[in-house]
């Protein structure tokens, strides 16, 4: 009779359980399937699932397994779990949960929102003297990038302006140019990822954005770029005056 009795409250912990996940995610899962396929991310949280199924995971052992035929050690075993697993489940649905959840949300949102420039820290006669060096050994397209326009890129929000930078450099010497410049000024927060894909700034000599996957593999291909030797004696000018 103990046992029975045991049952029927581990088998009215997982019913509740189950009821939760059912009046949460019904209604959501039946307007993926029929009407709005986007309502479903936004409205199943996935750690919260993802806790529901480790719970359910612990819990479920206690109702298959025959407890009246097992060791004391092997059934308090079994309860351990079973506890475990109503309170991992129990957690996620819980105000500190939802809480927790907010915030990593808002700080995911934040990083995505808040960088809309370069973050480069550099005065802007050392701009003036990157450019007049890419312009001296032919790197950069002058009649498409004015110098102006060239400090708009690397010191402006992206949206404060029109400008564009047009280099005459392919993939892994443009790579080469980011790494040299980063050498350059260490203190700087410049990333590859803003650099050729999120600004949408930088342009081949084609007038198109450089392919993000592709430059950020090249410049380890190559070991050496096309136009390396111009690049290092740009940079190695700048740094002596």
């Amino acid at each position: 009779m103990f046992y029975d009795l045991t049952n029927y409250l581990f088998g009215a912990g997982i019913i509740y359980v189950g009821c939760r996940l059912l009046i949460q995610y019904t209604y959501p899962v039946v307007q993926f399937v029929f009407y709005d396929q986007s309502l479903l991310n936004t409205s199943i949280e996935k750690p919260r699932l993802f806790l529901n199924a480790v719970g359910l995971t612990l819990i479920l052992p206690v109702i298959f397994l025959p407890l009246s035929e097992s060791n004391k050690i092997f059934l308090a075993g079994l309860y351990l779990l079973y506890f475990i697993g109503i309170a991992i489940c129990l957690y996620s649905w819980t105000r500190h949960f939802e809480k927790n959840m907010e915030i990593l949300k808002n700080r995911s949102v934040s990083k995505t929102t808040t960088i809309q420039n370069f973050q480069i820290k550099i005065e802007e006669k050392e701009l003036d003297r990157i450019y007049f060096q890419l312009k001296r050994y032919d790197l950069i397209d002058i009649d498409r990038t004015p110098l102006n326009d060239f400090k708009n890129v690397l010191l402006k929000n992206w949206n404060q302006h029109q400008s564009k930078i047009q280099f005459k450099m392919d993939g892994p010497s443009c790579r080469e140019f980011y790494e040299q410049f980063k050498k350059a000024f260490p203190e700087n927060e410049l990333t590859l990822k803003n650099f050729f894909e999120t600004s949408g700034v930088i342009l081949r000599a084609d007038g198109k954005p450089y392919k993000y996957n592709s430059v950020k593999s090249a410049f380890s291909r190559s070991g050496g770029s096309k136009y390396s030797n111009e690049i290092k004696t740009a940079f190695n000018k700048i740094k002596s005056l």
